[in-house]
């Protein structure tokens, strides 16, 4: 019915033995067999390899890390403390004189300033009651002109004379306008 079970020292003799599971050790490492048995030397005879000793040999990882971080703060210092943008001038000028039926014009305001850097915040005033609402624009260090532009597209019959206005609200105030005519027959 069944096949009887081998004795164990018939098993051992075997050239391949095969030992696996919780508890069962591999007899081919002599401190595996002495924790098994209770018999390992204690704690202070294992070498020690704690962290101490890991940073005292890889200080380079903690210097890069300083690095990174003294390299952060001095950017951000350096955004926080540099010359903020002002504007010296406004031009505004539009891309055609004048428009036929369904065609949109480019305006665009040419910011003038120096050098610093910031946010400016504005808004277009049309000379159809149409006002675009604040808007900002970010000015990076070292840029002397800033272009906003603006696109109106008129249809309809008629005639008509647009103005667009831009109005600078800060850094300080400035506003410059131009004309352009529209006529569809």
């Amino acid at each position: 019915m069944f096949a009887p079970v081998p004795p164990p020292e018939e098993q051992a003799s075997a050239e391949s033995l095969i030992r696996f599971g919780p508890g069962v050790p591999d007899p081919r490492t002599a401190r595996t067999i002495d924790v098994w048995q209770g018999n390992a030397p204690g704690p202070e005879a294992a070498p020690h390899h704690g962290r101490s000793e890991e940073k005292r040999r890889h200080p380079g990882r903690y210097v890069l890390a300083g690095l990174v971080l003294l390299a952060v703060i001095g950017f951000l210092l350096w955004q926080h403390f540099a010359t903020p943008v002002s504007i010296s001038s406004v031009t505004v000028a539009a891309d055609k004189a004048n428009l036929t039926c369904g065609q949109t014009e480019l305006v665009t305001a040419t910011l003038h300033t120096n050098g610093g850097s910031g946010k400016v915040h504005y808004q277009w005033v049309r000379s159809d009651g149409t006002v675009s609402g604040t808007l900002t624009q970010s000015v990076p260090s070292g840029v002397h002109q800033v272009q906003l532009p603006l696109r109106w597209t008129v249809t309809g019959q008629g005639n008509f004379q647009g103005t667009a206005t831009v109005k600078i609200l800060s850094p300080g105030s400035a506003t410059g306008t131009a004309v352009f005519n529209y006529s569809c027959s």
